[in-house]
Formats: C-alpha cells, structure tokens, sequence
C-alpha cells in the first residue's frame, strides 16, 4: 500500500493509521492502492479547506480525519462496494451457448457414423476441449489485464514473433497455415493495448500504429489468410477510430479517420480489383466452376429448400440416388464441414430456420451485453481492450454468418460457443474471461495519464494550461 507523504515529503502516521486501518476492512487486496489514493486526496482537500479557516497544519489534519468517521465503519462500507463484481448475466448466456453446442454435437455425432465407436468417439472428442476451455476462462478472469498497457509492445511483439517463427513446422489446410486466423484472434486485444500506449502523440502515434498493423497484416497475408487480414484490419481500424473520437492523439479527427480508413479501404478492395475472377465467385454462382462457386450454391440450394420447422427438401441439383447415400444423410456426404465450419447450415437444413433463429438470438444478446460493458468501462485501458475483443468475436460470428447463410463463398470458421473446434473454443473462452475481468477490475484500473497538446490553433500568445491529478500520475493538458 502506498504510504502517504505530506507536502515537506515527511511520512504522515496518523493518516497512514487511518487509511491502514481502512484498508485492514477490505479484503480485495487489489483496490486497496486505488482507495488509499482517494482517501489520501479527500483528506488533503479537507485539510487544505480547514487551514484556509486559521487552523494549523496539525489540527486541520486531526479535523479531516475525524470528518471522515471510524476508520473500521469507513473500511467495511468500502470493503461492500469494491468487491469483485462478475458479470452473471454473460456467464449464463456462455454457459447455454455450451450446452447448445453440446446438444448439436451429440446429435451431430449420432450422423458422422451412425452411432457407432468413431461416432461416440468424435463427441468424446469435442468435450475434451471444454474444460481446456473453462480453464482459460477463469485464467484470464483472475489474470491482470492492465499487463496489456503496461507492457504493450513487448507482449504485442512476442505473440507476433511467434506466428512467424510457427510457419515453419505448423500444418496447412487449402494451402493456408491455419495457426493464423488464431493468432489474428489474440493480436487485435494486443493491438488495442499498443494503441492505448500511444496516446498523446499526435499523427506519428497514429502513423506508428498503422505502420504495426500493416505489419500483421502482411504476416497474416504470408499465410496466407484473407479471413485473417480482413478481420484483423477492420477491427484495428475501429480500435483507431475508437481513440480518435476519445482524442487521444489530439490531431483534427476528420484527418486522423481519413488516415485510418482509406488504407484500410484499399487493403479490403485490392484483391477484389486484382484478383476479380477468383473473387467474383465469392458472390455468385452464375457460370461458376465447381472448385469455385460450386460450394455457394450448394449452401444456397440448402438454403432455399429448408423449413420453418423439420428438415427440409434437397437442392433440384442433388439427389440422393446420384449419391447413393443412407436415407436423409446426403447433407452429411456433400457438405464439408458439415460438423463444425457449416453447422449453421446443416441446423437449417435439419431442423429449420426457428432453431436456427434462436440460437442466433442467444449470439446477438450475449454480443449486446459485451457492448454494455465496453461502454460503462471508467478505465480507458478497459474499454480499448473490452472493445479489442468484442471486435474479435463480433467478427468471427460475421465471418461465420455469411459463410453459413450463403452471402459469401468464403472459407467459414466457427461460430464462437457454439461449433465444435477446440482451439477456437480455448481462445474464445480465454477472451470472454479477459472480458470478465475488466468488467470486474472496472473500479480499480487507474489509467496512467500522458502530457499531451491540443492540435486547435492558437490565437495570438495567450495559452490554456489544465491539470489533472489521478492518483499517483498527473496530466497536463496544454492547449495552443
């Protein structure tokens, strides 16, 4: 606990023995620096007010004290109001997107071969990754998230230095390293700490921290991954986008934005405009070749055929004679992935669009809930990291949508909490709680405060200059 000094630099023992006294009350040993630091300023403004009144320095501070009451009634009302405060509300919405999860694995599993060994052995299989996945939850919930302000750049640095170093023995699917898109999924949390660490320094923190992203995206594009570097760009542009509304660089906003997101435009739309034959059968099924086009036409033909309940009629172009397939498993024989990548699909397919509906409805409400909590975040470090991983979800669950509902022809991965894919599940899990955590450190998390300078013209030589004191840092604010 820090110590209190008064102004002659001198260690004060009676408002150290009222705020050690307080602090003996409150058992979160975390918060105890934060309301130290607030004791100590109500108390020094107290003093100041009753030496302003003709009382001495010692009987001012005797007075201050007193004014605040017993420091053990002080403590247990302090120890209330900062406890830990777990959001119960996110918890219960994961913990019924697992069980749905593991609901369609079961009967997923009863389809891969008939409910055979291999069959109970793929369900099996899927649960392992559960508990890895609770595990990192609770991990990050009780971890120190503000690491990730404190030491932006090395751990940014690390995790990236490590999805080069994996190129050379990770596996590849399609000719793409998979380790990417999970490495995009941890760096844009990092990515939002390294933004935070540049606040106050104009248009080359702005520039330094769209020179970083560029970086990962090339790394990602290495890959090469186009999933991974669309995410990865348009959430760092909204994590930047994020920092210029706050006025954290202090440069004209219309500048910054522009700064922001035409590069970002551009690294969308080039492989579109470069590549446009091979893209173009993202979107559509016309005259497309099979390698191609062929997948986005069999999801729409799913699609189209599906029921508001029960399962629904094949495609005009499958039939399952031409597939000599068992009675109602032709989905399974010519739908890849149908287990995991595409499980949105086949819930269509199999069961209708209402069930599909609901476990959209059940993503979307836990999305907005996450939402809440990056706004009611006092900490900045806490809302540029919170908003660093809805971003991450909200653009998997994107990614997975359009691939599942047929929009866009591109590679799916999983719908976070509900498909199957143990990695996946561990990340996201491992997210949620860092999440958690900001959400239950939101009244101790002290942002550390930068001196930063107006970009606003002056006018002639006059200047503004203000002060801020939070706790141990202080900010000066210059305006020109």
């Amino acid at each position: 606990m820090q110590k209190y000094k008064g102004t002659n630099d001198t260690t004060n023992s009676k408002t150290d023995e009222f705020i050690i006294k307080v602090c003996e009350q409150i058992r979160w040993k975390k918060a105890h620096n934060s309301i130290s630091e607030e004791l100590i300023n109500h108390i020094e403004d107290q003093k100041e007010v009753y030496i302003k009144k003709g009382q001495k320095e010692e009987e001012a501070e005797k007075n201050a004290i007193s004014e605040m009451g017993d420091a053990v009634v002080v403590g247990q009302q302090l120890d209330w109001t900062h406890r830990p405060k777990p959001d119960w509300g996110i918890l219960a919405i994961v913990g019924v997107c697992i069980l749905i999860s593991v609901a369609l694995q079961y009967f997923i599993s009863l389809n891969v071969t008939e409910g055979g060994w291999e069959a109970r052995g793929y369900f099996y299989h899927y649960l392992k990754g559960i508990p890895f996945g609770i595990a990192a939850m609770i991990g990050m919930y009780f971890a120190d998230y503000s690491i990730i302000g404190k030491y932006p750049k090395i751990s940014y640095s690390t995790v990236l230095m490590v999805c080069v170093l994996m190129f050379n023995f990770a596996p590849r699917l399609n000719y793409v390293y998979i380790h990417v898109f999970y490495f995009a999924m941890l760096l844009i949390p990092l990515y939002a700490g390294f933004v935070y660490s540049q606040r106050g320094t104009g248009y080359l923190g702005l520039v330094y921290s769209g020179a970083v992203g560029v970086i990962s995206c090339i790394v990602f594009e290495w890959g090469p991954s186009l999933v991974a570097v669309w995410m990865f760009s348009i959430s760092g542009a909204v994590i930047l986008t994020a920092g210029i509304k706050k006025d954290w660089f202090q440069i004209q906003k219309k500048y910054g934005l522009t700064l922001v997101w035409v590069p970002v435009g551009l690294l969308i739309a080039a492989p579109l405009i470069f590549c446009f034959r091979r893209f173009k059968y993202m979107f559509i099924t016309d005259g497309a070749e099979y390698a191609q086009g062929y997948m986005l036409k069999m999801i729409r033909g799913f699609l189209s055929n599906s029921k508001l309940l029960g399962q629904g009629d094949l495609p005009p172009f499958i039939t399952q004679e031409s597939l000599n397939a068992a009675n109602g498993r032709v989905i399974e024989e010519v739908l890849p992935s149908w287990h995991n990548d595409y499980c949105l699909t086949y819930m269509i397919h199999k069961f209708g669009w209402v069930a599909a509906v609901m476990v959209i409805a059940l993503v979307v409400f836990l999305l907005i809930r996450l939402y809440k909590i990056v706004n009611t975040q006092s900490s900045q470090l806490g809302y540029i990291v919170a908003l660093g991983v809805i971003m991450t979800i909200v653009s998997q669950c994107v990614i997975f949508l359009f691939a599942n509902l047929g929009i866009c022809g591109w590679h799916s991965h999983p719908l976070p909490f509900i498909s199957p894919g143990n990695i996946s599940f561990i990340i996201n899990m491992g997210l949620m709680g860092l999440i958690l955590s900001v959400y239950r450190n939101n009244s101790i998390v002290r942002d550390r405060m930068v001196k930063i300078k107006s970009a606003g013209k002056s006018k002639g030589s006059d200047m503004e200059q203000y002060s801020l004191k939070l706790g141990k840092w202080q900010v000066s604010i210059r305006k020109l």
